[in-house]
């Protein structure tokens, strides 16, 4: 006996790529605010340059961290719900993000790093972005 079920009561599952999205930035958030608690608490010793650039850091560094927190945690909520509004909340996080690489990007290749690191986050973002468009566009998003 087949029992038919309609399309509306079947639960619709989450995409393979959004389990490794959300999985992806919530690691990515431990590990920021592990760094940043290292950082600002003591814990983590610098090299004396390093140390200079995170003292300077002022209020405007701080409630960009903490848009950026707030527009991370505000996204992987919407994504995994699985909600429209999941694509402006990246878009958003995207804009905050790019924004701050282009500030902090000539300090940190003064003090000698790489910007590769950069450019590669920025075009994952990026990608990210696309992704959670098209999941909006094809009503993946609900």
């Amino acid at each position: 006996m087949i029992i038919a079920v309609p399309a509306s009561l079947t639960a619709r599952r989450r995409p393979v790529l959004v389990w490794v999205i959300l999985t992806v930035y919530a690691l990515g958030l431990v590990v920021i605010l592990a760094g940043l608690y290292g950082v600002f608490s003591g814990a983590v010793r610098l090299h004396v340059r390093d140390a200079e650039f995170y003292a300077a850091f002022g209020t405007l560094n701080f409630a960009a961290a903490g848009a950026s927190i707030v527009l991370a945690i505000g996204f992987m909520v919407q994504l995994f719900r699985m909600r429209k509004s999941a694509a402006y909340w990246v878009t958003a996080a995207f804009l905050v993000g790019l924004l701050k690489q282009l500030w902090y990007q000539p300090q940190l290749v003064r003090l000698g790093y790489s910007p590769v690191g950069a450019v590669v986050g920025v075009a994952l973002s990026f990608l990210t972005v696309l992704y959670v468009w098209h999941l909006k566009r094809t009503a993946v998003l609900r």
